[in-house]
Formats: structure tokens, sequence, C-alpha cells
């Protein structure tokens, strides 16, 4: 009961917290924008000046919604319910539509099991992971991205200490052939604020996957990856058909 009450405090404070920082971002990035946008600032470093002080309250309004929404996942029991995967994915390619025409991308998904989930959850981690194989892709490569599922079988359970031998479970792979990255920092991209590239041509808050770690562990799952640096990347998720009781 106790701890309850403190991550409700908590979750409370991270609310007023991230609504608190949000306003004086907003008017920072307003501000710029008018200063850029009157042509007030005529001197081509002052203009570079500007646009730095814009990314990087860009960037910080990322990291606090970042921290919302991981905050949200971290403490809330939610309702499970019988979920159609197919149809989150189907919502997920709609909203990245313009994305994946902009940059060609080949998009493969299969048929996609019914799994008992929390569906905004699983939104946000799907979202994440398909938007991540988006975002590292590769320079003259045309993107490709495979959404594939299949029973995870009952062998290789015990290989992962979260999973129990008395449910069945589902593993789903986001595979794409995009930049990759060295398989000793498979841990590590899970942890929060950790980013393996620090480039403009990648940008990110480094939260989405530790959001995606969160998410599939609240559902009682497992997750990890596979991948070379420059030879893509797979994201394995292994969740229970149907949540234990």
């Amino acid at each position: 009961m106790e701890l309850t009450e403190t991550n409700d405090q908590l979750d409370r404070y991270v609310n007023l917290a991230s609504h608190d920082l949000q306003e004086p971002l907003r008017k920072i990035m307003i501000f710029s924008d008018r200063l850029m946008g009157r042509g007030n600032i005529t001197d081509d470093a002052d203009k570079t000046i500007v646009g730095k002080i814009e990314d990087a309250a860009q960037r910080m309004s990322g990291l606090v919604k970042g921290l919302l929404e991981y905050s949200r996942v971290a403490h809330h029991g939610e309702l499970f319910e019988r979920t159609d995967l197919n149809n989150i994915v189907d919502e997920i390619l709609i909203d990245f539509e313009l994305l994946i025409e902009e940059k060609g991308t080949k998009i493969a998904v299969d048929t996609l099991p019914e799994i008992e989930a929390v569906p905004l959850q699983m939104g946000q981690m799907l979202n994440n992971l398909i938007g991540n194989a988006l975002k590292f892709t590769k320079k003259d490569v045309v993107p490709e991205i495979q959404i594939t599922s299949r029973p995870f079988p009952k062998n290789k359970i015990a290989e992962f200490p979260a999973l129990s031998s008395e449910l069945s479970y589902t593993e789903l792979i986001v595979h794409d052939n995009g930049i990759g990255f060295n398989p000793k920092y498979q841990e590590q991209i899970f942890m929060i604020f950790q980013r393996l590239r620090q480039s403009l041509e990648h940008k990110g808050s480094g939260i989405g996957l530790s959001l995606v770690k969160k998410i599939v562990e609240n559902h009682h799952g497992a997750i990890f990856t596979v991948s070379k640096e420059g030879k893509g990347a797979a994201f394995h998720v292994i969740l229970p058909v149907e949540q234990p009781r």
C-alpha cells in the first residue's frame, strides 16, 4: 500500500513537472521562430545560434514527453483485453505513411496474432520499434522492414527468467536492413537516456527503447536483439498469449 502511494505521488510529480517544463520550452520555440521569421536576424552566425536554440528546445521538449510516457507505463496497472496486433500495426503504418513514401521503404507484415494485452501500450511499443527501423536506415540502400510472428518454442522458455513454463507465448520480430549496432550494446540500448549514435542524421531521446522494454515487462514478457553494425537489426519481443492469472 505504501509503495502504491509513493508511485502515485511520483506520477503526480512527473505530470506536474512535465507540464511546468513544457510551457517555457514552448515560449522559447515560439520566440525563436518569431526572431527568424521577422527578418530581425540577418547575420549567418546569429541565425546558426538561434537555430541551435530551437533544436535544443525541441529536443528538451521531446525528453520531457518521453519521461511522461515512461512514468505512465512504469507504474500504472491497466486492464488487459484481447488485442488484435494486425489492427495496431495497420494504424501505425498509416501514421508513418509519409515517411515510408519519402524513403521508399518496403514493408512486409505477416498475419499477426491476437493476444491479451493493453492496446495503448502495444501501440506505443510497436510505434517505437517500427519508428526506429524507419529512422536508422542506410544511405543509398532501399529500406526494408519485416514484421513477423511465430509461436515461441516451449523448450526455450527456460532461457528467459521472466517467462513461465505454464504459459504459451508468441514471438514478434521487427527486422530491418538499416545501420544496425554492435552486439556488445544489446543490453545498453534498453537503458533510459542511452543513445549509441549522436548525430544530426539520427536524432532520438534515448527513451524509446527503454519504454519498449518497460511495456514488455508490464506484459510479463521478454525482449532481445540480434544485430551487427551495418547489417541491420532484429528486435524479438516474446509476449504471453494470455496474461498470468
